[in-house]
């Protein structure tokens, strides 16, 4: 075979032009080896490796070795919170791989610039955009922590980078000239490789016109945290919901991160009976249509419908500031339970009563009173959907697969013929162990374990 025909070859096989079949073999030992350590440090395996030396040997097994490569990055045990070997480069490079796939789980992964008028230049620099996806690191690799934890803590995380207390920020901002210098509770964000994940703890920032608590969060693991809710609401920062402006982005966010939907997500014959035919009601409340989507997105923001955007400045006098996400108080003798179909201008102040509302990936309707952004984080925890938009994930990571875990009568569900057939069953299987062990670890070791894990085409028909 002449080398012609071997660039020709690759060529068509890269573009998908050739059948997989005439390409797909079972990958020897080292191959598998090579695979997992590829994806987990993100570099090749150095030729003098001495676990890929034991392979070749044949005196240690593939699936071990990749498990291994991954604890390597394991936090410690005493107190969960950094590497156990903070000097051992390969750890660290794990351990930075894993928390970067984790930020592609999430559909906004960056703070959206705020309105207001004196906000200072370098929110970034005092929030760190990557802090949602610290949850699944930290269920990842510190064995104390349940999977279900990243909807469920009641803790604000935050990373333990090389540097924890920079005096300069990811923006360039000093500290010693920042609004906030004076504030001995104050610091950017911390910068460098990360090494572990913390609690933050209380962190108030002062100013002679009120103070805000950086690490303050309203439960619901990401769902409530300041970064979270800064980075998905994205409303104008005089935002006092009415009904007809929510924190509809929040809730489509939420929708995408951690049950791996697209509205609508439930069907037109669920939402009929919310269309209000009134000629005052709000547009999107008139058609079929339009209540598909924001009878599931609408009823779901209910819970932050409180949401208030905070604008502190250390003087009075002070040209810029801090935004920080902090709640109106709500008077629990409004209620809370009504969906208005026109403005109301108090449903800010009203109980945060909203409703879980989808069909989950059998065709079930799911239709449950959620009172809070902790009580929809404890919800989706006991929802088959949650572990399997988890499993879906690390899926499609690890073996390049797009599995679709939809209600089977939607006509976006790709999941079409045997193949992929198999790719959802091997998806629905890792999510439901996941359910019951709460083990990311587990569901690694369970991907790297799948014969088509051990196939040059992994699978892909």
């Amino acid at each position: 075979m002449n080398q012609k025909y071997l660039i020709i070859n690759s060529i068509l096989i890269l573009m998908g032009m050739l059948p997989s079949i005439s390409r797909a073999r079972i990958l020897s030992n080292v191959e598998v080896y090579r695979r997992c350590y590829t994806q987990l440090t993100q570099k090749a395996v150095p030729p003098k490796d001495p676990v890929l030396l034991q392979i070749k040997a044949g005196s240690k097994l593939p699936v071990a070795a990749c498990m291994e490569l991954l604890d390597r990055a394991k936090f410690r045990t005493s107190d969960g919170n950094r590497l156990d070997n903070p000097t051992d480069p390969v750890a660290i490079n794990v351990l930075n791989t894993m928390n970067q796939v984790h930020q592609t789980f999430f559909l906004i992964t960056d703070l959206a610039e705020t309105t207001f008028v004196n906000t200072i230049a370098g929110m970034k620099g005092m929030y760190d955009p990557g802090e949602p996806a610290l949850y699944y690191t930290k269920a990842l690799f510190d064995s104390t922590s349940a999977f279900s934890s990243i909807v469920t803590s009641n803790n604000n995380l935050r990373a333990d980078r090389i540097t924890n207390n920079p005096t300069v920020s990811t923006e360039n901002n000093n500290v010693s000239t920042s609004v906030f210098a004076a504030d001995p509770n104050f610091s950017w964000a911390s910068i460098g490789s990360l090494l572990g994940v913390m609690p933050t703890g209380t962190r108030t920032i002062a100013s002679t016109i009120g103070s805000a608590d950086m690490g303050a969060t309203r439960g619901g693991g990401i769902l409530g945290t300041p970064t979270y809710l800064l980075e998905t609401v994205n409303e104008p920062s005089n935002l006092k919901t009415n009904s007809f402006t929510m924190t509809r982005k929040w809730a489509k966010s939420v929708i995408s991160d951690f049950l791996c939907r697209e509205l609508p997500i439930a069907r037109l014959s669920d939402t009929d009976g919310f269309v209000d035919s009134s000629t005052n009601a709000h547009p999107f409340r008139q058609e079929s249509a339009c209540t598909q989507c924001h009878a599931s997105m609408d009823r779901m923001a209910a819970v932050n419908r409180n949401f208030q955007y905070l604008n502190l400045r250390p003087s009075s006098n002070a040209i810029s500031g801090g935004t920080f996400a902090t709640t109106y108080p709500t008077n629990s003798s409004l209620d809370g339970t009504a969906w208005p179909s026109i403005i109301t201008t108090n449903y800010y102040q009203r109980p945060t009563i909203g409703v879980l509302f989808y069909r989950d990936y059998q065709g079930a309707l799911v239709n449950q009173t959620i009172t809070s952004i902790s009580d929809l984080g404890a919800k989706l925890a006991t929802k088959d959907d949650f572990y399997l938009c988890a499993a879906k994930h690390y899926y499609q990571y690890f073996t390049g697969v797009n599995v679709d875990i939809i209600d089977p009568q939607d006509a976006r569900n790709r999941n079409k013929g045997p193949d992929m057939e198999i790719h959802k069953t091997n998806v629905v299987n890792l999510g439901l162990a996941l359910k019951t062990n709460q083990s990311l670890r587990t569901l690694i070791n369970s991907i790297f374990n799948l014969d088509i894990y051990k196939r040059s085409d992994l699978g892909i028909q």
